[in-house]
């Protein structure tokens, strides 16, 4: 075994060869996130208790369930779509000699 098996590069080595300080991901903290840590503070304001929330109508229960029917047939459509899409160009990356003959 050579030394070049040996060695397998990391995605930071190939991405950037030679700069190591290029491969850091981490984003810097933001001044918000770090003045929230110092205060201890939580700039959300915390959720009403149960009893003070508005309830749900059953208009608006009717309404979610025909958006989350729609939603649902929207998603089934899309992915017969995208999955139609990927087996086109599969079969079409194929070699000739494997493909059935009618």
């Amino acid at each position: 075994m050579s030394d070049s098996d040996k060695h397998i590069p990391t995605l930071d080595e190939m991405i950037f060869p030679g700069r190591p300080d290029k491969a850091k991901t981490t984003p810097p903290e933001s001044a918000k996130a770090a003045e929230e840590k110092k205060t201890g503070a939580e700039s959300t304001p915390p959720e009403a208790p149960p009893s003070r929330r508005p309830k749900r109508t059953s208009f608006e229960t009717m309404l979610n369930t025909q958006i989350d029917a729609i939603l649902a047939r929207h998603m089934k459509a899309a992915r017969a779509e995208i999955v139609r899409a990927v087996m086109l160009e599969l079969r079409s990356r194929l070699p000739v000699a494997n493909r059935k003959k009618k």
